[in-house]
């Protein structure tokens, strides 16, 4: 009796085993071709990127940026300056409001870094947007 049902159980088992395996060969089947199809496109995309950057040199646009993306990167430039100017000022604001709000508990220690920060103060680097460098394409 016993051997019947372990007979059943490893024929069970076998049929699992079994459809697992061709449910395994489908997918990969499909993954394969799939993964065809990708590098099939991946070559036209490769082939229209070649094409492009053979009309760019043809063109000479390689020795000067157009207009309209010069005008966007003045436009980001500006940007970057005004972004930079003001976490300065967010930054200047944290440091005073942490000069006002001393510490109770430790008044040795902010006494000492106020003297630190007298001391240095002369030596505070002036913070100016510089020109950025410029690029040849």
């Amino acid at each position: 009796m016993k051997k019947k049902e372990a007979d059943k159980s490893k024929d069970k088992s076998i049929d699992m085993l079994l459809d697992n395996s061709i449910a395994l060969q489908k997918i990969t089947s499909n993954l394969a071709s799939e993964l065809k199809e990708l590098n099939q496109r991946i070559k036209k995309l490769l082939e229209i990127f070649e094409s492009a950057s053979a009309s760019f040199k043809e063109s000479g646009a390689s020795k000067k940026i157009p207009k309209d993306y010069e005008d966007k990167l003045d436009t980001i430039i500006e940007q970057n300056k005004t972004i930079a100017e003001g976490l300065l000022l967010i930054e200047k604001g944290v440091r005073k409001k942490k000069d006002s709000s001393e510490s109770p508990m430790k008044p040795s220690i902010n006494k000492k870094l106020k003297a630190f920060e007298e001391e240095n103060e002369e030596d505070e680097i002036d913070y100016k947007s510089q020109p950025l460098p410029e690029f040849s394409f």
